[in-house]
């Protein structure tokens, strides 16, 4: 893992700057866009799915209590 810039260990101040922060090991970072790989990847490889695949989200989707939309899809005919 590197994330350069580095600091200078001798300087342990600059390590707090945050140009020097190891956004590897430290950023935070928005789940949403992994969440998609996983279960994109999981729905593969359970066999269930295939590359070519397709859902009409055009509706909304109700599980356990709640309501899942595809906002794009309200624009499609």
């Amino acid at each position: 893992m590197a994330s350069l810039p580095d600091y200078n260990p001798n300087k342990p101040v600059d390590a707090l700057k945050k140009e020097n922060l190891n956004r590897v090991s430290a950023g935070l970072f928005e789940m949403g866009s992994t969440f998609k790989a996983f279960t994109t990847a999981m729905a593969l490889d359970s066999g269930k799915v295939s590359m070519g695949s397709r859902f009409d989200a055009r509706k909304a989707l109700r599980i356990g209590g709640h309501t899942i939309n595809d906002f794009h899809a309200k624009r499609k005919s």
